[in-house]
């Protein structure tokens, strides 16, 4: 619902999404967590312990291209939206909400947010954290 009526709040959620489900991969690896950990790092992070980022894949696999690929570009969106939040979500105490953005964007984002959460959760729940690269 706040992507018609706040677009900035629907983006910070989206990127929220991707942060919280990244800790949640983490810490259920073992692994820890810094409290001012870089969304880029905890996104790699995460997505090596799920042994599903893109450097992850074997090259011998068929479809390794491909599939290098996609992870690659799921990755890259998680990490748009961390931009897109910075530069037009809520956040860093903004007083004015920045200009530019609509609902159609907000929508993609929290559309493509939805993605990465749903495959690493999905990834997560069918394999546990080991990495097991595809």
């Amino acid at each position: 619902e706040n992507v018609e009526d706040d677009p900035d709040a629907a983006i910070g959620a989206a990127k929220e999404a991707i942060e919280a489900t990244s800790k949640h991969v983490l810490l259920a690896a073992g692994e820890t967590v810094g409290g001012s950990e870089k969304m880029s790092n905890l996104v790699t992070r995460a997505q090596d312990a799920l042994g599903v980022h893109a450097r992850t894949v074997d090259p011998a696999k068929p479809g390794s291209d491909s599939i290098r690929s996609i992870l690659g570009s799921l990755s890259k969106v998680a990490l748009g939206i961390n931009d897109l939040r910075r530069d037009y979500g809520t956040g860093h105490g903004r007083p004015i909400r920045a200009a530019g953005l609509t609902a159609r964007h907000a929508r993609l984002a929290v559309q493509a947010a939805d993605a990465w959460v749903c495959f690493v959760l999905e990834t997560e729940q069918t394999r546990g954290a080991s990495p097991d690269p595809s």
